[in-house]
């Protein structure tokens, strides 16, 4: 909170900062070159997204209920909350493609809702 930013993903070096994924601004705060990559058709890009979503409900499914509140030492983020949230950020970005604000709130919704606080109903909610 020292430079003021509330939010991740940040890089900050000594008192600069860049917000977000932008990878060109983030190489020049660090001093490294820059070199644009193509960007993947949105066929590929949901390929990979299926992926990773199918990842998680795998993940979360091997993960015991009595144990979903578990924290990272990092983190002040239970594992029930993070698994959420892979899910969630879908949501978000499909209601917000049908028109609906994208809020930070939305984002980072502070806990799942009571329907899914156990492994089977958080990796349902990722069908």
């Amino acid at each position: 909170m020292q430079l003021g930013v509330r939010s991740v993903p940040v890089v900050a070096v000594g008192g600069r900062y860049v917000m977000g994924a932008k990878l060109k601004e983030i190489a020049e705060l660090v001093g490294k070159p820059y070199q644009d990559q193509q960007k993947l058709p949105p066929e590929q890009l949901v390929q990979k997204l299926d992926t990773v979503l199918a990842a998680v409900q795998r993940y979360i499914r091997q993960v015991p209920d009595d144990r979903l509140d578990m924290k990272s030492p990092d983190r002040d983020r239970p594992l029930r909350r993070l698994a959420y949230h892979a899910f969630n950020l879908v949501d978000c970005f499909l209601e917000t493609r049908a028109g609906k604000p994208l809020t930070y709130e939305a984002l980072n919704a502070p806990a799942p809702p009571e329907a899914t606080r156990t492994s089977a109903a958080i990796a349902e909610y990722g069908d």
